[in-house]
């Protein structure tokens, strides 16, 4: 992991608990912050992916 990725797991962490303290308890809601960059951060070139909508 290098600095760029620490901070991104960081700042993904902060932005779960900022929607957290604004009541934000949906389980899909918080799975997509938490995740929101995954496919960018592994070089995926964008597109719709099967069983993903």
């Amino acid at each position: 992991m290098d600095e760029r990725d620490d901070y991104s797991a960081i700042r993904d962490k902060d932005l779960k608990n900022k929607a957290l303290s604004l009541g934000i308890r949906d389980d899909e809601v918080i799975a997509t912050i938490l995740l929101h960059d995954v496919c960018e951060d592994c070089g995926e070139k964008g597109g719709r992916r099967p069983g993903i909508s």
